[in-house]
C-alpha cells in the first residue's frame, strides 16, 4: 500500500450519525491538542455540541500543531461567521496557550498583561456555580505608566489573590492617579520627588473620572477609588515595596476626600408610588406574554413571570435574589409563611422574611404548574428553572426584560401629575424595573410609620445608612411629626401650653443642636415678658417617644 493511500485512509473519517464527531481529519498532534480542550470543556460543564464541533475540525484540519499556529487561530476566529464557532474557536486557543504557558513553566502573574480566566481568583456566580470563565478579558499593567505603581500594584495582586472584579477596581484607580501624576514634568517617575500638592491633583483626578462610556462616576464610586489607590499605597509602605516614596506625598482626610452630593430632600426616589402599583396589578395578565422562555408554554412561562412580580411587589427582594429562590423556600410557622432567601451581595444565607397569605399562594400555584413540567435536571432544587442545563435556575436579565415589555405594553399607565386641563399625565415607565420595588417597599413601610431600625431589619441591611437611602421623608410624615410635638409644649412654668397649629408652632420653632432642648434663663426671659403679659412658651422634653423620623424642634 503506498502511503500516499496510507495517508488518505488515515484521515479519511469513519462513518457518523448526526450526534457523533471524528477527530481523523487532524494531524496527530493536533487531533491530541483538540481532544485536550474538549476534556477541559466537559471537565467545567460547558455545553458540547457535535455539529459545532465537526466544523472546527473541517477549519483546522490544515495545522499541524495549535499551541504553534501563531496569529493562523485568532485570524480563524474573526474569519467564522457562526458565534458558536467563534467561541469554540477562541477556547481552543486559549486552552492551548494556558497549557502550553504552564508547560514551559511560565508565571501567568509575572506577564503584564493579565489574563484574568488563568491569573484571577475564582468568581462565585449566582447562576453559573463556580467558574473560572466568567470573566473572559484580560488586563494590561501597561495602562500604569509609572512603573513605581505598577510594581505596588502587581505586588498586591500576586499576595491577596482578589476576585477579578476587585482586581480591575484597584487596577482602574491606579489608572486614574498615573494619569494625573504623568502631567508632571518628570511623568510623576521619581516617587521621591512627590509634594503634598501632588495628592490634590490626583484627588481633583478621581473627581472628574468617568467610565469607557464618558459618563461620570457617582461620587461614592469615586470616593471608593481614591480610598483604593491610597490603600494601596499604605499596602506598599507596609510591605516595603514603595520605594522611595517622599513623606509628603500623604492624603489629608479631611482635604483630599470627595463628599457625597445630598439629594434634595423632597425629591421624589426609586420608589413606584402606590398608586402605579395599583394600575400595575389590574393588567397582569399581559406579563409574560410575547416573551418566549425556552420550551415553557407561553401560558406557564406568564404565570412564572406574574409570580416572580408578586415577590417582587411583596418582598422587596433583589432580582437575582427572587431568580435564585430555592424550591423549599417557604416555611410555615406557628400559622403564618415566611420565605426562605439567599443575602448572596452580603453573603448572608436563608435569611427569613415574613409574607403575606397571597404571596405564599402565589409560589404555591407556581410549584403545582412547575411540577407539571420537564425541566433540565440542573434546576430540580430550584424555585424558577433555568432554560438549560448550564444555568442552576432563571438568570435575573430575563425578569428585567420581561418587566420591560410588560410595562411598555400596559395600554394607559397615568400619574399623580395633572395636567392642565385636569386629567392625570401619563407615568414614565422607564422607572417601572426590578429593582425599583425594592424601593417601593420600603418606602411603603416607611410611610406606614414603621420604624427605621424595623426596616433595616426587613431589608438585611447591615447599615441603617443604606437604609435611609431607600425611602424619602416625605411632607405628610414630616407634618405628622410636628403635629406630635405641637401638643407637647410647655410655658416657662411647666405648665401645658400646646399650639392652636402647626403652623403657629412652625412660626414660633427654632433649630436646636443635636435634637435637644434647653429652658430659657430668667435673664433671657424678662425682656420677653416685659414687651407682652403673655407668659413665654418654652419647650420641654416629650413625654412620650418620638419617631426617629421626626425632627425635634424648640419653640423660642
Amino acid at each position: 500500500m503506498s502511503d500516499e493511500l496510507w495517508e488518505r485512509i488515515e484521515h479519511q473519517p469513519p462513518y457518523r450519525s448526526a450526534h457523533m464527531f471524528s477527530l481523523a481529519p487532524l494531524q496527530p498532534v493536533a487531533r491530541l491538542e483538540l481532544l485536550y480542550v474538549l476534556q477541559q470543556r466537559d471537565t467545567r460543564g460547558a455545553d458540547l455540541y457535535p455539529e459545532v464541533v465537526r466544523r472546527a475540525i473541517t477549519v483546522l484540519r490544515d495545522l499541524p500543531c495549535f499551541a504553534l499556529a501563531g496569529d493562523a487561530i485568532p485570524d480563524l476566529v474573526l474569519a467564522s461567521k457562526n458565534a458558536l464557532n467563534r467561541a469554540l474557536l477562541s477556547t481552543v486557543q486559549w486552552e492551548i496557550r494556558t497549557a502550553f504557558d504552564q508547560f514551559r513553566g511560565v508565571d501567568p502573574a509575572q506577564k503584564l498583561v493579565w489574563d484574568l480566566r488563568t491569573v484571577s481568583q475564582q468568581i462565585p456566580s449566582l447562576k453559573k456555580g463556580v467558574s473560572p470563565l466568567r470573566n473572559s478579558s484580560s488586563l494590561d499593567f501597561a495602562r500604569v505608566r509609572q512603573e513605581w505603581i505598577r510594581e505596588i500594584l502587581m505586588d498586591w495582586a500576586r499576595t491577596t489573590n482578589p476576585l477579578s472584579k476587585d482586581l480591575r477596581q484597584w487596577h482602574r484607580a491606579c489608572v486614574i492617579a498615573s494619569s494625573a501624576l504623568a502631567l508632571r514634568r518628570d511623568g510623576g517617575a521619581d516617587p521621591s520627588q512627590l509634594r503634598f500638592s501632588d495628592v490634590t491633583v490626583v484627588v481633583d483626578a478621581f473627581k472628574l473620572a468617568h467610565n469607557d462610556k464618558g459618563e461620570l462616576y457617582a461620587a461614592s464610586h469615586q470616593a471608593h477609588l481614591l480610598a483604593h489607590f491610597f490603600d494601596l499605597l499604605e499596602f506598599g509602605h507596609r510591605e516595603e515595596v514603595a520605594g522611595e516614596l517622599s513623606p509628603t506625598f500623604v492624603r489629608h482626610p479631611g482635604h483630599h476626600s470627595i463628599k457625597r452630593v445630598d439629594d434634595n430632600e423632597d425629591e421624589i426616589g426609586k420608589a413606584v408610588p402606590e398608586p402605579v402599583i395599583r394600575q400595575l396589578d389590574q393588567p397582569l395578565h399581559l406579563l409574560g406574554q410575547g416573551f418566549p422562555y425556552g420550551e415553557l408554554r407561553p401560558e406557564i412561562a406568564s404565570q412564572m413571570f406574574r409570580t416572580i412580580y408578586v415577590l417582587l411587589r411583596d418582598t422587596g427582594r433583589r432580582p437575582a435574589e427572587i431568580a435564585g429562590l430555592d424550591l423549599d423556600c417557604l416555611e410555615y410557622d406557628h400559622g403564618d409563611y415566611q420565605l426562605i432567601w439567599h443575602n448572596m451581595k452580603g453573603r448572608r444565607l436563608r435569611r427569613r422574611l415574613p409574607i403575606l397569605q397571597q404571596t405564599a399562594d402565589a409560589i404555591k400555584d407556581w410549584k403545582e404548574s412547575r411540577a407539571r413540567l420537564d425541566l433540565p435536571r440542573n434546576s430540580a432544587g430550584h424555585l424558577f428553572p433555568a432554560i438549560s442545563n448550564s444555568y442552576r435556575h432563571l438568570d435575573s436579565g430575563y425578569i428585567s426584560r420581561s418587566i420591560r415589555l410588560w410595562a411598555d405594553s400596559i395600554p394607559a399607565l397615568d400619574s399623580e401629575e395633572l395636567g392642565r386641563d385636569g386629567t392625570s399625565l401619563p407615568f414614565d415607565r422607564s422607572k417601572i424595573f426590578p429593582y425599583a420595588f425594592r424601593h417601593t417597599l420600603c418606602q411603603r413601610y416607611a410611610d406606614a410609620g414603621v420604624l427605621q431600625h424595623v426596616l433595616q431589619a426587613l431589608m438585611d441591611h447591615k447599615s441603617a445608612d443604606t437604609t435611609a437611602a431607600y425611602f424619602q421623608v416625605s411632607k405628610k410624615m414630616k407634618r405628622e411629626a410636628v403635629d406630635t410635638l405641637r401638643v407637647l409644649t410647655v410655658d416657662r412654668h411647666g405648665n401645658p401650653a400646646p399650639m392652636g397649629s402647626a403652623d403657629a408652632y412652625e412660626m414660633r420653632a427654632v433649630a436646636v443642636p443635636w435634637a435637644s432642648s434647653r429652658r430659657m434663663s430668667r435673664q433671657e426671659a424678662t425682656p420677653a415678658r416685659s414687651a407682652s403679659s403673655a407668659p413665654g412658651v418654652l419647650p420641654t422634653a416629650p413625654t412620650r417617644p418620638i419617631s426617629p423620623l421626626s425632627k425635634t424642634r424648640s419653640a423660642a
